[in-house]
């Protein structure tokens, strides 16, 4: 009597993704079994529920900072969208396919010395749901490479499959030259300025 509900993942023969439905139900009636077995397509609502959930992210990092860029990658077409949104400017959007493909050509925003950290931090959050963050030298705010803290979460289905990597740039140049700077206060004797023994 009880009925089983399973949603699963199939790729069709010419490798296109669908989510099928499946809810079995066996019932044994005059000493004979019978095994009911409903499937639906539920590919739509499938994609619509992913939509929402990554909207919904991709939202409240935009609506936590004022001067920031919001990025939305897809790993199944390895596309990025940024977002930027900065004070006193009109927001901007840039889309870029080929993200990863092509990572190495995105020294115009990443320095060249970083790339291979980023790269492998977004490789980390397509490989399974996760969250974090990483310090690099960027310049998606200036002309100038400056330091910039990238956040990111990933958006995941029930079997785990990362479908949506979302996050979010800022600046953290001054924030990381305060940090420096009382760093090397702190590697000196605050009344002779003299070098502390133990640094």
């Amino acid at each position: 009597g009880e009925t089983v509900k399973i949603r699963e993942a199939v790729t069709l023969q010419n490798g296109k993704q669908i989510w099928l439905s499946f809810a079995c139900r066996l019932l044994v009636r005059k000493r004979k079994s019978y095994c009911y077995v409903s499937v639906n397509d539920i590919t739509e609502r499938i994609n619509s529920e992913r939509k929402e959930i990554w909207q919904q992210e991709r939202y409240r990092l935009i609506s936590e900072i004022d001067d920031v860029v919001v990025f939305d990658y897809s790993p199944s077409d390895d596309v990025m969208t940024f977002s930027k949104n900065q004070v006193g400017r009109p927001p901007v959007e840039e889309i870029h396919p080929n993200y990863l493909e092509s990572m190495e050509n995105r020294t115009f925003y990443i320095h060249a010395d970083d790339i291979e950290s980023v790269r492998r931090n977004l490789l980390k959050a397509c490989a399974a749901p996760c969250s974090g963050s990483l310090e690099f030298m960027g310049r998606y705010f200036c002309d100038d490479y400056r330091w910039q803290r990238i956040r990111y979460v990933s958006v995941g289905d029930e079997n785990g499959s990362v479908y949506r990597v979302v996050g979010c740039i800022e600046d953290v140049n001054e924030e990381r030259m305060l940090r420096n700077q009382l760093q090397r206060r702190a590697q000196y004797d605050g009344t002779t300025w003299l070098m502390n023994k133990d640094t």
